[in-house]
């Protein structure tokens, strides 16, 4: 399995009073057009996952979004293991039950 490993893309400042809950936190809209670009040259350099995971912050799921938009992919798998806090192994677990080649 080839794993890509992707943090958000650019997202708003900590703001507890906007966002008491900073799993809530969006992206900038600026952040959304530079990812937008990452992802472009992710896929000229010839990568293609083939399944996209994200974590279920809101940041992260707006990110797969991306993803899955640039690599013509359906849909993500929102995995609690990869939230804050997860250790690697969990992750990898989660990883694997995916069964997919090529993961982001």
């Amino acid at each position: 399995m080839i794993l890509y490993l992707v943090r958000h893309a650019w997202a708003e400042d900590r703001d507890a009073e906007r966002w008491p809950d900073d799993r809530h936190r969006p992206l900038t809209s600026k952040g959304i057009k530079r990812f937008g670009r990452v992802a472009k040259r992710l896929a000229k350099r010839g990568i293609e996952p083939k399944c996209v995971a994200t974590s279920p912050l809101v940041r992260c799921v707006q990110t797969a979004r991306i993803l899955c938009e640039r690599f013509e992919l359906d849909e993500f798998a929102a995995i609690d293991e990869l939230a804050p806090g997860a250790n690697l192994q969990s992750v990898i677990t989660a990883a694997r039950r995916l069964e997919s080649d090529e993961v982001a």
